[in-house]
């Protein structure tokens, strides 16, 4: 199970850090579909993020050697108002991308 959490944890840090990247080579473009882009990778480095945290509190919990049901160490509150974000940032995200395919793909018409 250790290694599991180990390669989540990966994964998750590479997710961040291509979205980052990815942030960063948007922010240059100057067209509106650039702008969705962007709202997109800040929604990726928002969810990788919050995932993040939830992955290192159960590595923690495997490499202390806890049984697994007491994993879940992260304040409800806390775990709650991450997963807002998340969803928000994602919302945000698909609703301005949305609008910003639709627009190019009505200019070709």
């Amino acid at each position: 199970m250790i290694t599991l959490q180990i390669i989540v944890f990966g994964m998750g840090v590479l997710s961040l850090y291509l979205s980052v990247n990815y942030l960063a080579y948007f922010w240059k473009v100057d067209r509106a579909i650039g702008r969705s882009m962007v709202f997109l990778m800040v929604e990726q480095v928002v969810s990788a993020s919050g995932t993040l945290v939830f992955s290192i509190n159960s590595m923690h919990g495997a490499l202390s050697g806890e049984h697994e049901h007491d994993w879940n160490s992260i304040d409800p509150k806390l775990a709650i108002v991450l997963r807002i974000l998340m969803f928000v940032a994602m919302i945000h995200s698909n609703v301005h991308l949305t609008i910003s395919i639709k627009s190019i793909l009505s200019s070709e018409d």
